[in-house]
């Protein structure tokens, strides 16, 4: 509102929501801003003597308070401080989130606490949002001294808060496509970036400020759809590439010859190599989601099952190992797919 009682009437409110966000942030960050803090103990004592004055439960004290201190004249100046403030803040989430050099990776290609730490502090913040809101406004749009504060409606606020939220997320995504390169492994680049683009989607629908977002940019939960399947699309195919390559049946008529026999048994031979790797590294991999883990799995059987399938019923009975089958033919189709399903184990 603007001068007079439209001021005072919500003064404690503004107050007690600035200093109270200040805080949070502040603690979330892990930072102590001390010069601040002993400036925002002030606000404190100030607020607390207007809301005794507002009761009429003044003692002498606070009747000397009167004299000393114009509330009003003040009020201003303290809440553009404390704008401003909290302004730098939220750009140090950002850029802090951006710039997040922590070279400790997860082994298993789970979610990196910077995502966790990022989207969990945007639930805490959303309490906060009006308030985020008005700060992230310029702040002659706020008020000045002469005219008293001017607060921005709701809806303005929460699309300003939005705004900011999505600006971050976007930090938040080169930063994990930065990390992910220090992997030495193409296929846990996959795995990283997947499940750490699936906690974000999965904890941005289910929060309470999805709305929010969405009004400030619908296609936000498309994009996260479209970014989700491209490393799926990347993991299958950094997996199963070479594995199909292995399993491509050449027809033949006849008895085999010695050459078709030892392309055979080497097919089989690299094939059961590959895919015993395979299952070893991955089985020590993490998909934290246990919707997002069964899809895999179940893409992996449909793809690599059926190659598998037709290749063994192609070349099992064709005689191309007379002395030691079993030594090339060590896995059925069932026995592919029960492997593939202890995938991601960890």
């Amino acid at each position: 509102g603007g001068g007079g009682g439209d001021f005072r009437l919500g003064f404690v409110e503004l107050w007690g929501a600035l200093f109270q966000f200040v805080c949070f942030v502040s603690r979330s960050k892990g930072v102590v801003f001390f010069p601040f803090f002993l400036f925002a103990c002030l606000f404190v004592f100030v607020t607390c003597w207007w809301a005794r004055l507002k009761l009429k439960c003044a003692s002498p004290t606070f009747s000397l308070c009167i004299s000393l201190v114009r509330l009003k004249y003040f009020g201003s100046r303290f809440l553009t401080s404390f704008v401003e403030v909290s302004k730098q803040l939220l750009r140090d989430v950002e850029e802090d989130t951006f710039n997040d050099a922590s070279k400790r990776m997860p082994p298993d290609g789970t979610v990196h606490e910077l995502t966790s730490n990022t989207l969990s502090f945007f639930v805490a913040l959303y309490d906060y949002a009006e308030i985020v809101g008005n700060v992230l406004r310029p702040i002659e749009e706020i008020g000045s001294r002469k005219e008293g504060i001017h607060w921005a409606g709701q809806d303005e606020s929460k699309s300003n808060f939005a705004g900011w939220v999505l600006s971050v997320l976007k930090s938040l995504r080169s930063n994990l496509s930065k990390k992910a390169q220090s992997y030495d492994n193409n296929i846990l680049v996959n795995l990283f970036l997947l499940n750490n683009y699936d906690f974000i989607s999965q904890t941005i629908n289910s929060a309470p400020y999805v709305d929010v977002l969405v009004k400030k940019h619908p296609m936000l939960k498309g994009d996260y759809v479209k970014l989700i399947d491209h490393q799926k699309q990347q993991y299958g195919q950094t997996t199963w590439q070479r594995a199909a390559e292995l399993l491509t049946v050449e027809t033949h008529s006849g008895t085999l010859t010695k050459k078709e026999r030892e392309i055979i048994k080497e097919k089989y031979n690299s094939f059961n190599e590959y895919f015993d790797a395979v299952v070893k590294l991955q089985r020590e991999y993490a998909i934290p989601n246990t919707k997002l883990r069964d899809s895999i799995t179940k893409e992996n059987i449909n793809f690599l099952v059926p190659l598998y399938d037709a290749f063994d019923k192609y070349y099992r009975h064709s005689g191309f190992s007379s002395r030691n089958p079993q030594k090339y033919l060590k896995y059925t189709a069932s026995e592919i797919e029960q492997s593939l399903g202890s995938l991601f184990a960890n």
